[in-house]
């Protein structure tokens, strides 16, 4: 089946998961089966660090719980999880700088470190997000370059670069994906980075920003193993900090 766009794809969507959630009621609530394992639980606090707690009851007792509970089934297994983890936002990078390197390797090793959360996704930002410091992109919106020759990524030398490197070495696996809040405001209707929509007649410039953006990071010692096309494409957030409608015969064309 080939659905044209957004809308027909919600609609399908949403009446498979009506029809899903009616069919697997009794499932979620019911007995569970053999587990292949125990099932673990640890607390961290303020006062305590990875504290081994005892496993909720129903996880035991295979008890049924409230209708508004969750049931979890660990003997059945279904996709994979790539891992958990955060994003490098500007700010955040910028903060992890204003403590001292000691400070700083301590906390990236409770975050990443194999002693520590083990965090193994994070999520970084192509140009600036609604956690930036400044507003700034890797081509400035002063007037359209379609072959990105103002393309540069200085900005993110300073103290996002350097946060994602240190965070590899604790964590080598550290899987990394990136996000684009808005393009240069010169790629949208509107002209800036708050709020508005893709213009279509720059999708190939865009399209070189990315690939700009993961050279220009693999050369500065971080590969980034995955991007997404936006943030939040539904919504231009009332213009009050980037983002990026995207319309639907845009996604298609994509």
């Amino acid at each position: 089946m080939k659905l044209t766009n957004r809308c027909e794809f919600l609609k399908r969507a949403t009446a498979a998961g009506a029809v899903a959630a009616t069919a697997g009621a009794a499932e979620l609530h019911g007995d569970s089966q053999g587990a292949p394992g125990p099932v673990h639980a640890w607390r961290t606090s303020k006062e305590e660090k990875f504290q081994p707690v005892q496993s909720p009851p129903q996880w035991e007792t295979r008890a049924e719980v409230a209708p508004q509970g969750v049931h979890l089934e660990p003997g059945k297994l279904r996709q994979e999880i790539l891992g958990f983890g955060g994003a490098f936002t500007d700010a955040s990078c910028y903060l992890f700088h204003q403590m001292s390197p000691s400070q700083r390797q301590l906390l990236l090793a409770d975050l990443y470190g194999p002693e520590g959360l083990r965090l193994s996704v994070g999520r970084t930002c192509i140009g600036l997000s609604d956690y930036s410091t400044e507003m700034y992109n890797y081509d400035e919106d002063v007037f359209p370059d379609p072959e990105l020759k103002r393309f540069t990524i200085a900005h993110d030398r300073k103290w996002i670069l350097p946060t994602l490197r240190q965070a590899r070495e604790i964590n080598p696996d550290l899987f990394l994906f990136s996000c684009v809040w808005s393009p240069p405001g010169w790629m949208k209707a509107g002209g800036s980075m708050l709020g508005g929509s893709m213009r279509e007649h720059w999708f190939v410039p865009h399209a070189q920003y990315f690939v700009k953006f993961l050279q220009a990071y693999a050369a500065a010692g971080v590969k980034v193993q995955a991007v997404t096309v936006n943030n939040e494409v539904d919504t231009d957030q009332d213009g009050r900090f980037p983002a990026t409608l995207w319309g639907q015969q845009y996604e298609w064309a994509l």
